[in-house]
């Protein structure tokens, strides 16, 4: 109770008069030795003193610019600053352009995930429009691009075609004819590995042919063993067929050296299919003429021996 009415009893004093002039002095003050001798003065100088400080500091620290990341967009690609300092394009345009992006980014990508084609067609035609100036193009850009990206992931073909047709760049340049690909042919490998034959079709249609020879850098796959390998008879049509094709224009690579190649493993597309029980995949490979006879390096296997080992055993379980 003696402490409480001690607190009452100076928030009465703080607001008297005289309390009120003593506070003045003390931030009027400018020198250090003074403000001391008034704080030793009297007790009741020395609380409005500590009160005079601490507001001067909480004013000081709100008034501070702050320096936590304002978060617009989060973690959507293009950053709001890119380039905009530099640009020709009037700064409210900018920014009226650039939030709107933003809103609509995670509706975009949700759309493009769930293969909601109508939905991507309908916020491409109404945000994703013509960008004011070239950095806000670049931001535009890389959302369009990661919503693309998103529907190759889900397999979904439809509102990666909203995209494309849209004038999505997937930032993929011309292949140089050799290698892996680069990244056109990581994403037609990872179309095939996952089975979305569509997608597949559309990508090559997009990047090329010539995507279809390539392979992988690890695991020397081209996009018709990595669907071999996991039974994706759709995925191996659609090769297979782009491969006759090809063929038969004279392109200079014959479709049967694409069908026999070997991984880093010395395995074929037969093989693998073989090894896995694809059945339909293997079927689909012998109709193209592919080599079941071709031994792998490591242990002398073919083809053949490693399908007829695996219906014999089969056999035997459906007989035990």
């Amino acid at each position: 109770r003696r402490a409480r009415a001690t607190r009452i009893a100076l928030s009465t004093l703080a607001a008297s008069p005289v309390i009120r002039h003593m506070r003045s002095f003390a931030v009027a003050s400018t020198s250090a030795s003074t403000a001391h001798a008034v704080r030793r003065r009297h007790p009741v100088a020395r609380w409005v003193s500590s009160r005079v400080s601490a507001r001067a500091s909480s004013d000081k620290e709100a008034s501070a610019p702050s320096t936590a990341p304002s978060g617009r967009g989060g973690g959507t690609p293009g950053s709001w600053n890119l380039g905009v300092a530099h640009s020709d394009a009037n700064s409210t345009d900018q920014r009226s352009f650039v939030d709107r992006l933003f809103k609509a980014y995670p509706t975009l990508v949700a759309a493009a995930k769930d293969g909601d084609a109508a939905k991507v067609a309908a916020v491409m035609d109404d945000v994703y429009v013509a960008a004011p100036d070239a950095s806000t193009k670049k931001i535009r850009d890389a959302q369009v691009r990661a919503a693309a990206l998103e529907a190759i992931q889900s397999g979904k073909d439809t509102t990666l075609k909203a995209l494309l047709d849209r004038g999505a760049d997937l930032g993929i340049g011309e292949s140089d004819g050799g290698g892996d690909g680069g990244e056109g042919g990581a994403l037609i490998r990872g179309a095939a590995s996952a089975g979305h034959a569509v997608v597949l079709d559309v990508l090559l249609d997009t990047f090329g042919l010539e995507y279809m020879y390539f392979k992988d850098a690890k695991t020397g796959r081209t996009p018709l063993l990595c669907a071999a390998a996991n039974g994706h008879e759709a995925c191996v049509a659609r090769v297979l067929a782009r491969l006759m094709d090809a063929e038969e224009r004279d392109d200079g690579r014959r479709a049967t050296a694409v069908v026999d190649a070997v991984d880093v493993d010395g395995n074929t597309a037969a093989m693998l299919a073989a090894e896995n029980d694809h059945a339909g995949c293997l079927n689909q490979l012998r109709g193209a003429g592919c080599d079941m006879e071709i031994a792998r390096e490591s242990d002398g296997a073919t083809a053949m021996a490693i399908h007829r080992a695996r219906v014999l055993s089969r056999i035997r379980c459906i007989e035990d």
